[in-house]
C-alpha cells in the first residue's frame, strides 16, 4: 500500500483542466468507458464547511479521469478530495494544486494506490500564498517501482517558514555542499549550463613541480596525485596498499607516496582522449586530460582492450580474459566495453560529470545505455569518499554524486558553450 498525504493549510485546489468546457457528471458514475470523466465543482457557498467529493475508481479505461475544485468559499475548511484507485492504467494521473487562498486551512488530498503502473504520476505544488506557514509534504513509499515519480515545489510564499518534505522510503540524500533542490528545478540547457558555471568558479588547478628536466607536465602531476588519493580511499588500506582497476576489481599493490609499475597499472581517461579538445597543446586540453574526478586506476592490459572504445552492453564476447569486464559487440554489432556491474553506475556518471564540465558531446550511442546504469548502480559510500578527497585539492565535485538522479533533468548532454577556455586556464 502506498499512501501520499498532502496538507496544505492555505491554498484553493484546482485540477487539470477547467471546469467550463466539460458537462458535468454525477458522483456515481461507475462506467467502464468513461475514460475523460469530469467532476467539477464551484462552491461559491459560505456553509459548503464538509463539503467531499470521493472516487472510486476501479475501471481499466478511466485513464484521463480528472477531478477539479474550484472554491472560492472562505469556509471550506475541511474541503477534501479523496481518490482510490486501483487501475492498472492511470499511468499519466496527474494532480495540480494551485495555492492562492489564505482560509482553506484543513484543506487534504489523500491518494491510496494499491497499483505498481503509476510511474510517471506527478504531484506539483505552486505556492504563492503568503500563509502556507506548515505546508507539509509526507510521501510514506516502499515501491520500487515509482521510477519516475517526481514532487516538484514552487514556493514563492515569504511566509512558508515550516515547510517540509518527509521522504519514508529511504532514498538517497543530496550532499548538503551542493543546492540539489535550487538544480532539481532546472532541466537541459539552463541545468547544464548552471552546472558548468559552478563547476568551472569551483576548479582549482593543481598545483605543478618542476620534473627533473624542468618540465611542468599538468597530466603527470594529475596522475602521480590519482595513485595517491586512490591508495588512501582504499577501503582496505589499513590491510593492503594499493588500488583497485576500475574496470575489474583486480588490485595492484604499491606503495604510499609512490605509483606503480606502468607494466602493472596505468592511468585510465574514462572519457577517452580522442573526445577532448582536439588541439593537445591547447590549455583547455591539458586541463581536461588532467581531470581528477574523471581519471582512475586501470590495469595495464585492460587499459590497451577498452582503449577508446565506447562503453556498451556486450551481447557477443569477443575477449573474456578481463572477466567481470567485456570486450565485444553490443546488439548493433558495434564493438564496444563494458565494465564490471560495480561501477557501471561510477563511469555513467563520470561521463555525465566530464561532458557537463567541458561542455562536450555525449554520444547518442553510449546516452541510453550509462543513463541504464546510474539506475543500476546507485551512488556509494566509496564513489562519495574519493570525490571528497579530489575535491580537497580540485575545488569542484561531481553533481551527479552530489545530487543522485540529477541526470533525468537532461534530455541530452552537449550543445552547450562552457565556461572554461583557453583563456581562462593557466598553461601549462
Amino acid at each position: 500500500m502506498k499512501i501520499w498525504r498532502l496538507w496544505l493549510l492555505s491554498g484553493a485546489l484546482v485540477a487539470c483542466g477547467e471546469a467550463d468546457d466539460v458537462s458535468v457528471i454525477p458522483l456515481n458514475d461507475a462506467s467502464a468507458d468513461a475514460e475523460d470523466a469530469v467532476i467539477a465543482i464551484k462552491d461559491g457557498s459560505a456553509d459548503a464547511e464538509d463539503a467531499e467529493i470521493a472516487v472510486e475508481d476501479g475501471s481499466a479505461d478511466a485513464e484521463d479521469a480528472a477531478i477539479a475544485v474550484e472554491d472560492a468559499s472562505a469556509d471550506a475548511e475541511d474541503a477534501a478530495i479523496a481518490i482510490e484507485d486501483g487501475s492498472a492504467d492511470a499511468e499519466d494521473a496527474e494532480i495540480v494544486i494551485e495555492d492562492g487562498a489564505a482560509d482553506a486551512e484543513d484543506a487534504e488530498i489523500v491518494i491510496e494506490e494499491d497499483s505498481e503502473v503509476w510511474e510517471d504520476s506527478e504531484i506539483v505544488i505552486e505556492d504563492g500564498s503568503a500563509d502556507a506557514e506548515d505546508a507539509e509534504i509526507v510521501i510514506e513509499e516502499d515501491s520500487e517501482v515509482w521510477e519516475d515519480a517526481e514532487i516538484v515545489i514552487e514556493d514563492g510564499s515569504l511566509d512558508a517558514e515550516d515547510g517540509s518534505i518527509t521522504d519514508v522510503d529511504g532514498s538517497e540524500d543530496d550532499d548538503p555542499r551542493a543546492p540539489c533542490a535550487e538544480w532539481r528545478l532546472l532541466n537541459d540547457q539552463a541545468l547544464l549550463s548552471t552546472l558548468n558555471r559552478r563547476l568551472h568558479d569551483d576548479y582549482l588547478p593543481i598545483d605543478l613541480d618542476e620534473d627533473p628536466s624542468g618540465d611542468r607536465n599538468r597530466y603527470d602531476a594529475a596522475r602521480f596525485l590519482m595513485y595517491q588519493l586512490s591508495w588512501v580511499t582504499n577501503p582496505d588500506y589499513d590491510d593492503r596498499g594499493g588500488a583497485e582497476c576500475i574496470y575489474t576489481g583486480d588490485f595492484y599493490n604499491y606503495e604510499q607516496g609512490s605509483k606503480p609499475s606502468s607494466e602493472a597499472m596505468n592511468c585510465e581517461h574514462v572519457w577517452p582522449k580522442s573526445g577532448m579538445n582536439p588541439n593537445e597543446r591547447s590549455a583547455l586540453r591539458k586541463h581536461q586530460e588532467a581531470d581528477l574526478l574523471m581519471i582512475r586506476p586501470v590495469g595495464t592490459r585492460v587499459n590497451n582492450c577498452r582503449s577508446n572504445n565506447p562503453f556498451g552492453e556486450v551481447v557477443t564476447v569477443l575477449k573474456d580474459e578481463f572477466e567481470p569486464a567485456l570486450y565485444g559487440k553490443n546488439a548493433q554489432q558495434m564493438i564496444v566495453f563494458e565494465p564490471r556491474d560495480e561501477v557501471k553506475g561510477d563511469v555513467a556518471r563520470i561521463m555525465f560529470y566530464f561532458a557537463t564540465r567541458w561542455a562536450l558531446d555525449l554520444s547518442a550511442m553510449e546516452e541510453p545505455v550509462l543513463r541504464a546504469w546510474a539506475d543500476l548502480d546507485p551512488v556509494d559510500d566509496e564513489e562519495r569518499l574519493y570525490q571528497d578527497a579530489v575535491a580537497e585539492i580540485q575545488g569542484n565535485r561531481n553533481p551527479f554524486i552530489d545530487c543522485p538522479g540529477l541526470e533525468k533533468n537532461v534530455q541530452d548532454f552537449g550543445n552547450f558553450s562552457g565556461a572554461s577556455n583557453n583563456a581562462n586556464l593557466p598553461m601549462p
